[in-house]
């Protein structure tokens, strides 16, 4: 015969069976509403919370830095901070530009970031100097920087007029440098609006005559289309505009031959194809005026004799 216990307000159950009291009453709990079951959120890893807010915060603080024009700032900050700086600067390549210089223009320091670091702005700073041609800048990670220096070479010294200050250029004729170190100062001499970029014309000008090569002072260009040639003994050498090595070059031939250029002279005009014309000094003027009155006044002597 089944026993039957009462197990509390009303309910029944068989002996020997465990119940618990409001047992349907639990299962209603349990049971969700539809909306919780079908949410994403619910199935999210544990943490994530704090993930996303971590973003949003980040977010947040890179719209304010963005809103405030901080940004390259609080980067560089944040780049430097984690070893990023410039540490160290190599120069080479560099004789004659100012080290010190090159470093003001490339304005960088332990502070500067070398990720942010801009080497096109830099590069084209250098290049501004007038001794520099050209400029490679590499950086070396994570905290140097290397710059080559390729310099212009001086090719000579040039005046747009003889009462300017003297100038190096180089044979393309950009200016070198303003004043002429003594070191440069055997390089050939140019004069003349323009004659800075035709510098080549008076170096195979006087090539043509190599003889006359260490007396030759000066080229001047003469409304862009002959050259004069200055000696170091104050003559001038009146080029023609049509080959005018070759007219030098008979002018060398002449003074090796007679001495041309020794005697008091100021000027051999060679403009003319078929003629030289040479211009006494004011002293050789006056003695061979008075010399030719001397011949002039024996010749009378002689007719009335």
């Amino acid at each position: 015969m089944r026993s039957i216990v009462r197990r509390g307000f009303g309910d029944v159950a068989e002996a020997g069976r465990r119940t618990w009291p409001f047992s349907r009453r639990v299962s209603r709990l349990r049971l969700e509403p539809a909306w919780r079951q079908e949410s994403w959120i619910g199935r999210l890893p544990r943490g994530a919370g704090i993930v996303a807010s971590v973003l949003y915060l980040a977010a947040f603080s890179a719209y304010g830095m963005v809103i405030s024009g901080r940004t390259a700032e609080v980067t560089n900050e944040v780049t430097t901070s984690l070893g990023f700086g410039v540490q160290m600067v190599r120069i080479s390549g560099q004789r004659e530009t100012d080290e010190q210089e090159v470093l003001d223009l490339l304005g960088v320091s332990r502070h500067v970031s070398l990720l942010l670091y801009d080497v096109d702005k830099a590069r084209d700073r250098l290049k501004a100097i007038p001794w520099i041609s050209d400029v490679s800048i590499m950086k070396l990670f994570p905290d140097k920087l290397s710059v080559q220096i390729t310099e212009r070479v001086p090719y000579a010294i040039w005046q747009p007029d003889a009462t300017v200050r003297p100038a190096l250029v180089d044979e393309s004729g950009d200016i070198v440098a303003t004043g002429v170190d003594p070191r440069f100062a055997r390089l050939p001499r140019v004069i003349g609006v323009g004659s800075e970029s035709r510098a080549h014309e008076a170096v195979d000008l006087v090539e043509a005559a190599p003889a006359l090569k260490d007396k030759v002072k000066a080229a001047v260009l003469v409304s862009g289309l002959r050259w004069d040639v200055f000696l170091d003994n104050g003559v001038r050498l009146m080029l023609p505009e049509k080959e005018p090595g070759r007219a030098l070059a008979e002018i060398a031939r002449l003074d090796a031959e007679s001495g041309l250029l020794g005697r008091d002279i100021t000027i051999v005009d060679m403009r003319l194809a078929d003629r030289m014309v040479v211009r006494l000094t004011d002293e050789a003027k006056t003695a061979r005026d008075k010399l030719l009155a001397e011949q002039a006044k024996a010749r009378k002597k002689e007719r009335r004799a």
